[in-house]
């Protein structure tokens, strides 16, 4: 994160126990009335613990672009947690 008294604009994801991908909407992250300039990506790994995933609106912006059900998302892939 940047230093204090910097703003910034947080969009927090779930992410399914069993996944192993972080996914944002295309069309909502090249949206210029949004001002999203970071991600958090929560996934619960058991009743105590979970991992987060941080991004920068940068980041994700390399991320690969693939067709989901019915729009495109930016997608990342991670480790499967066992």
């Amino acid at each position: 994160m940047q230093g204090i008294g910097e703003m910034n604009y947080i969009d927090v994801k779930g992410v399914r126990s069993g996944g192993n991908t972080l996914r944002v909407n295309f069309k909502a992250h090249n949206n210029p009335k949004k001002k999203i300039t970071h991600y958090l990506f929560i996934q619960p790994l058991n009743a105590l613990y979970a991992r987060f995933c941080w991004f920068t609106h940068e980041q994700v912006s390399e991320w690969t672009v693939v067709m989901s059900t019915y729009t495109e998302c930016y997608e990342l892939e991670i480790p499967k947690n066992n």
